[in-house]
């Protein structure tokens, strides 16, 4: 599901990003591991992070792929990723 709604928001999730979400939602259990709103949560997160981690790159210009790319640096500081 949050490779779904990264897609539709015109991002991509790099493998290490994909390994990170897939490790955490294994972990869950009951509703929560389908909980379509926690998927969508964490990769709006994962929008603002990024884009703050590029701002503070210090450069002004990025490619296409750079700007569209979410890296598991962008998924990692949740505080409920383990």
């Amino acid at each position: 599901m949050a490779r779904t709604y990264a897609a539709e928001q015109g991002y991509q999730l790099s493998l290490e990003a994909i390994n990170r979400l897939r490790r955490y939602f294994e972990q869950q259990s009951g509703e929560l591991s389908g909980n379509a709103r926690l998927a969508r949560d964490v990769i709006e997160e994962a929008m603002q992070r990024q884009a703050r981690r590029l701002m503070d790159t210090g450069h002004t210009a990025f490619t296409r792929e750079e700007l569209m790319r979410l890296e598991e640096s962008d998924i990692r500081p949740f505080p409920f990723l383990s």
